[in-house]
């Protein structure tokens, strides 16, 4: 904008320039060689007419140098406009792209990922299910009983729906932790707490550094089941 304020400045100059060029003479023209008045003689006509081709053809050169360069610079100007324009427009669509891509990438995430669970069949089995749409990878589970994990064990991968049974005794106020991996190597956990199954997009739940947090959810989860069962007591002693 201050590139085009100015080329304006020098193209008025240079019009203002050109208009003193050509005037100047006729008034210099007219205060020594004529008088101030139309003339029907040709001949006074012809010696102004060659009296003026050089001024005029100075400021035609002045005027012709001075929009060369004006149009010139307006179209530099365009052009970097237009290339400046340009560039944003392939940015914006590379980050449109990214973000694309990163949301079927997210979505595909979502579509395949696993859930594995811990359930007690009618049989007094337990077992390990995937109920997720894709592959449960490096599978671990361990067993938490008074407020410490107790050996952790892996098993085979789990595709989707099956299931592998757990031959393990099994206390009814144990908890019991489940770490996975997608097939995106992306880290997931299960935690299930007398029947309550939450599910977690990490892991790390057996390390001593994260005891403390999940012991505050599992505390959360039994609260949940303790006041659960006390609005079901509730209920009943009232009717």
């Amino acid at each position: 904008m201050n590139s085009l304020n100015s080329d304006n400045l020098i193209l008025r100059r240079a019009i203002t320039a050109a208009s003193v060029i050509i005037v100047s003479p006729i008034i210099f023209f007219l205060n020594n060689f004529g008088d101030w008045y139309i003339s029907s003689d040709q001949a006074k006509w012809g010696q102004l007419g060659d009296f003026m081709n050089v001024w005029v053809s100075i400021a035609n050169l002045i005027l012709v140098g001075t929009l060369t360069y004006y149009l010139n610079e307006l179209q530099i100007q365009r052009e970097q406009e237009y290339r400046k324009m340009e560039a944003t427009r392939l940015k914006t669509s590379e980050e449109n792209e990214k973000n694309r891509d990163e949301l079927i990438r997210q979505r595909e995430e979502q579509l395949n990922r696993p859930y594995v669970i811990f359930r007690r069949e009618p049989s007094g089995l337990y077992i390990l299910k995937n109920i997720g749409n894709g592959p449960a990878l490096n599978i671990t589970w361990a067993q938490m009983r008074d407020d410490v994990w107790l050996n952790e064990h892996i098993t085979f991968p789990l595709g989707s729906g099956e299931s592998r049974n757990i031959e393990r005794e099994m206390a009814s106020n144990d908890i019991i932790g489940i770490e996975y991996n997608d097939i995106f190597n992306k880290d997931y956990s299960t935690i299930y707490v007398h029947g309550v199954t939450e599910f977690f997009q990490d892991t790390g739940i057996y390390q001593q550094n994260r005891t403390v947090q999940r012991n505050e959810i599992l505390r959360g989860v039994q609260e949940r089941i303790q006041n659960a069962v006390f609005s079901s007591s509730f209920s009943r002693s009232s009717t």
